[in-house]
């Protein structure tokens, strides 16, 4: 992001016009051209309606039938945000053996890429899809032969998640203490189906059934891939095992959703499990209640791109394809594609997965989606629902930036104790870009010029794409206001090159709702593998150092982005305004237009500092009751212990909810205090402070 600068200083410099023309180095290979209009998408809504503003407890956490919420201490004075898209996921598995998953699940490593995962701004990521699950729940028999269940370690990940303002993707896969090994047992079958109702029940008087009734509870993962551990899973065992956990949750409550197959290993000549599956819940037998047919909620399926995006699209369409021919009662199911990733193999040391070149991807995916599904009348899948990659590992050395991660992991064995740090990758920095889209997509008619000089529709499948949506303020009174987010992007997939240039012009007429007064900024961002932007360039000029030193934390962390590259205001909304600019191959480029607010931003809440190391932590906190997307920046306050004085530590402008402290001295005198933030608006205007927290010794 910029360097630290005050927003009222910015303004200042802001223009008043209907064309700004932003240069990027380089010469213009292309021409682009697009409009866009203040009509939908498509003649039906592109997505879900838009939720009814959410009741917010004082508790930091209520446990009731309401659920979990965060805490607002000054409440929502307008509409919250809905963030319903269908794009906010991401997963992990822990490796062998399954039953120390825990070690893995809410080991510090974890728990720390996690909070950097819940820091994409505004609900960016909000799923976390796990493996294995069930290895956490341990079961001992008492001596009537009852089984009790241990869910205190389920419980402290699940609970961990929700500080984190994520949610499980909870696959019902792994084996509690060992006990259950053969499906085709009728025992055990029902013993199974008694658990889940007894897991079922657990979560919901943990943590409120309108909670629960928003996961997506999921068969086993990729039963065609056999990874069952030491479980006898046979096709005949899978369809029991089905029928145990439907009936199991449906009795805890009829609200939980379930579905299935989770497939990823259903190639032609091996797809029984899979294929099984769609078989049994249209016409096979009930294990439990003998009636024909089992409900399915969602089907999910893994369509991965090895290497090019199109492939994930194709591969959807086609499974899709088969299930309408073959099964058309459930063609109009909510479908998921839960690991959408662009090539099979997290730990793969791929270059293109450390810069811009993953993030510009998964933009590109998201786009087509979005162009080609979602807001298609004749959509070749009429109800997809979840997009999401595969991306929450821990990266390991030497390949710290370049596996399928969100985050680089630094293993900094150099000190004594040994501790870890992390860098945000570009791919997660497009998350909080993604973040800032609204909740109606617009039409955006794009053109080319051709080699005959004449304008040409860009297609939905090429390489430069864009999209266009906006949010309709509804409230009085509030942080909120009206809003239209453009995202243009060019990627080649995971090529970089040639270098491609196109020079972008976009005429954007604007329509806020109450134009008499009204003023709307426009703030622009870009990730590209300029080194501004780009953490792993930053990394390898410095010699590509296993242990990274302050500075060079610093340098690579000032370098995360995304970057902010245009900052101007309009009053005319009679005529089209028109903004030119460069886009490279890989960028994502977002031009957020923000009306102003009539309040300055609310709260932030749930802040929390986590040790790091000696003089050394990381602060997090929720923008969840900050009630608007139009952040130029958040304040980092500290005040060392013993003090009054109060000092702003965040030297470079951020719009993600994480901040590493790391003053040079490295001692926790230095960073022993207490810590505040607060948002600033694109107008400058500061928010309420949080609530103070202390760390340290007082």
């Amino acid at each position: 992001m910029d360097k630290k600068g005050s927003p009222d200083k910015v303004a200042e410099g802001r223009r008043k016009a209907n064309s700004m023309i932003v240069p990027a180095p380089g010469s213009e290979d292309r021409s682009v051209n697009f409009k866009i209009s203040e009509g939908n998408a498509s003649s039906s809504e592109t997505q879900p309606p838009r939720k009814q503003p959410q009741k917010l407890s004082r508790n930091r956490r209520a446990r009731s039938l309401y659920g979990v919420s965060p805490c607002c201490q000054f409440g929502p004075k307008g509409t919250i945000l809905d963030n319903s898209s269908s794009f906010l996921s991401t997963g992990f598995c822990p490796p062998l053996p399954h039953e120390k998953a825990y070690d893995y699940d809410f080991g510090r490593d974890m728990k720390h890429n996690l909070a950097l995962i819940g820091s994409v701004a505004h609900g960016g990521i909000k799923q976390v899809r796990i493996h294995w699950l069930l290895d956490l729940v341990s079961m001992t028999t008492k001596k009537d032969g009852s089984l009790v269940y241990n869910y205190d370690k389920l419980d402290d990940l699940l609970l961990f998640l929700f500080e984190q303002e994520l949610k499980p993707g909870f696959e019902l896969m792994g084996s509690p203490s060992g006990y259950f090994n053969d499906f085709e047992n009728k025992t055990q079958v029902y013993l199974w189906k008694d658990f889940i109702k007894d897991l079922g029940q657990h979560f919901v008087a943990e943590y409120g059934l309108s909670e629960v009734m928003t996961w997506n509870f999921e068969t086993w993962n990729e039963p065609d891939c056999h990874d069952f551990d030491k479980v006898k899973m046979t096709v005949k065992g899978f369809l029991n095992y089905y029928d145990a956990c439907s009936e199991g949750l449906k009795e805890a409550s009829p609200l939980i959703k379930f579905g299935g197959p989770g497939a990823g290993c259903d190639r032609p000549g091996h797809n029984q499990y899979a294929d099984g599956l769609l078989q049994h819940v249209v016409n096979g037998q009930n294990y439990f209640t003998g009636e024909k047919g089992v409900r399915i909620d969602f089907l999910s399926y893994h369509r991965k791109g090895d290497g090019f995006s199109k492939n994930i699209l194709n591969g959807e369409i086609e499974i899709v394809n088969e299930i309408k021919k073959k099964y058309p009662s459930l063609a109009n199911k909510p479908f998921y594609n839960d690991e959408a990733d662009p090539l099979v193999g997290w730990s793969k040391d791929e270059d293109w997965r450390a810069d811009a070149t993953y993030a510009a991807m998964v933009a590109k995916v998201i786009g087509q989606h979005q162009n080609m599904i979602l807001a298609n009348q004749n959509s070749p899948i009429p109800n997809f629902t979840l997009l999401s990659n595969d991306n929450a590992f821990l990266s390991w050395f030497p390949h710290q930036f370049t596996q399928r991660t969100l985050t680089a992991r630094f293993q900094m064995n150099n000190t004594n104790p040994p501790h870890v740090q992390f860098v945000r990758k570009p791919v997660h920095s497009v998350m909080s870009l993604l973040s800032l889209h609204g909740d109606q997509q617009l039409k955006a008619n794009f053109t080319v010029e051709d080699n005959l000089s004449q304008r040409v529709r860009v297609q939905n499948d090429s390489d430069l794409g864009v999209l266009v949506t906006r949010h309709n303020y509804d409230g009085l009174g509030s942080p909120d206001s009206w809003q239209t987010t453009v995202m243009v992007y060019q990627s080649m997939d995971t090529k970089t090159d040639p270098q491609e240039i196109s020079s972008v012009e976009l005429s954007i007429l604007l329509v806020p709702p109450n134009p008499n007064g009204t003023t709307v900024t426009v703030v622009g961002y870009s990730i590209s593998n300029n080194l501004t932007s780009n953490p792993y360039a930053m990394w390898k000029n410095f010699g590509s150092p296993d242990f990274p030193s302050v500075s060079h934390f610093t340098s690579m962390r000032q370098a995360e982005g995304p970057t902010r590259f245009l900052n101007a205001s309009f009053i005319d909304f009679n005529n089209p305004h028109t903004v030119k600019f460069n886009i490279r191959t890989p960028e994502v480029i977002l031009l957020h237009f923000c009306a102003n607010a009539l309040q300055q931003p609310d709260q932030v809440t749930n802040l929390a500092v986590y040790n790091v190391t000696a003089g050394k932590v990381m602060i997090t906190w929720s923008d969840s009751c900050v009630n608007t997307k139009c952040i130029w920046t958040y304040e980092v306050i500290f005040q060392l212990k013993y003090t009054r004085v109060m000092i702003r530590i965040n030297d470079y402008d951020i719009i993600s909810t994480s901040f590493y402290f790391t003053p040079p001295e490295e001692k926790d005198d230095f960073v022993e205090g207490t810590y505040r933030v607060r948002a600033v608006d694109y107008s400058g205007r500061t928010g309420v402070m949080s609530l103070p927290v202390k760390y340290g010794n007082f």
